[in-house]
């Protein structure tokens, strides 16, 4: 699926804190938000929902594979060019 980016405001000495106990233990920031937004989408998102997009995450990747295959196939196979008769 296509990301979207999010801003919101924190304390900026908050912050540094966080970024400097989470180095410790090297984890970044946006692993831990990431990890969290997919909690709130669980705990949200109704599950019909959610396979819903599955679903047609699933059905999109297919159908990039099938392109991506279908055009290698087309490199290896050029169209046949004919010469033109000698002149002479």
């Amino acid at each position: 699926m296509k990301r979207t980016r999010i801003e919101f405001t924190f304390d900026s000495a908050k912050l540094e804190a966080l970024k400097l106990f989470m180095k410790e233990k090297d984890v970044t920031l946006t692993e831990e938000l990431d990890h969290c937004m997919d909690g709130l989408y669980k705990k949200y998102v109704p599950q019909a929902v959610r396979d819903y997009f599955e679903k047609q995450e699933a059905e999109a990747r297919k159908a990039a594979a099938a392109k991506k295959t279908k055009a290698k196939q087309s490199v290896g196979t050029a169209p046949a060019v004919s010469e033109p008769p000698a002149e002479g």
